[in-house]
């Protein structure tokens, strides 16, 4: 099966919208989210209590947020020995948009720095039930990678263009490209 959107970007100017399970909606709803943030090695992601749009367009502001991040590769060797570390990290804010390069960022406001790997399109956001939430928010914070990545699987793989092989998600080509924003300051966990 020959699936194009893995390999080439879409001229998409808004973020995907999903509701848990991989349906697609046209509009945010102010329920609990997950924004996929970082392909490639590592995997970002972004756990909301709420998403509303901001003032610019195509703005998110996203409210008491834990930035998830752990590796990609999630085989057989690497659960045994427990070598795919989940970190976290709790902000008040962040806000998603289309920066002024044309790569699409995510930023904490309170410190005006970026979070690591800005997009060639725009992010996919999922809304949540509040107990997958709860529970999404619990595995991040108490940093039990297999349990979340077990769950970010379960929804990822029900969008088109996301697989799981067994040992790893694998993303659209546009995650795991990402860009760089020259001078840009970066939030680091």
């Amino acid at each position: 099966m020959n699936d194009d959107s893995i390999h080439n970007p879409t001229t998409a100017t808004q973020p995907s919208l999903f509701r848990s399970g991989g349906i697609p909606i046209e509009t945010i709803a102010a329920d609990p989210c997950v924004v996929l943030i970082e392909g490639g090695d590592h995997l970002g992601f972004l756990l909301a209590d709420s998403c509303t749009e901001g003032v610019m367009e195509h703005q998110y502001l996203l409210e008491d947020v834990v930035w998830a991040r752990c590796t990609a590769k999630q085989g057989f060797w690497e659960r045994l020995v427990g070598s795919h570390p989940l970190r976290h990290r709790a902000t008040d804010t962040a806000t998603i948009y289309r920066h002024d390069s044309g790569l699409y960022v995510a930023e904490d406001p309170s410190t005006k720095r970026l979070f690591p790997h800005p997009n060639v399109e725009p992010y996919l956001i999922i809304f949540l039930s509040q107990d997958q939430y709860q529970d999404l928010r619990t595995q991040a914070e108490y940093e039990r990678a297999n349990d979340f990545m077990y769950l970010m699987k379960w929804e990822l793989t029900r969008i088109p263009g996301f697989l799981d092989n067994g040992e790893s998600l694998m993303l659209p080509y546009s995650y795991r490209v990402g860009g760089v924003i020259p001078g840009a300051e970066l939030a680091q966990m």
